[in-house]
């Protein structure tokens, strides 16, 4: 399936954290923003891949408008695969 959240990334003393508020334990950080987001896309696609697995329907996206964040947060959209995450390691369709 094709999934599309917003996640959420934030720099602290050089290292990026970065989350996708709607999907519980979608967190990952990073030495730099490219990092963080590829990171928190492969953290997206294993999530909602583990989600479908047990046959749990995903939060829903909530509007990037509606996101808690700080100013100096940079606010992205993050699109997920699962059945393309799933053809490239192998997991069973």
């Amino acid at each position: 399936m094709l999934y599309r959240y917003i996640a959420v990334i934030s720099e602290a003393e050089g290292v990026f954290y970065a989350k996708v508020p709607d999907i519980v334990g979608c967190i990952t950080t990073a030495n730099n923003l490219q990092e963080a987001i590829m990171l928190i896309t492969d953290a997206l696609n294993l999530a909602l891949t583990v989600l479908e697995d047990e046959n749990i329907t995903p939060n829903q996206p909530t509007l990037q408008s509606e996101i808690q964040h700080n100013p100096c947060d940079i606010l992205t959209v993050i699109q997920a695969d699962t059945m393309k995450y799933r053809k490239l390691l192998s997991l069973p369709l």
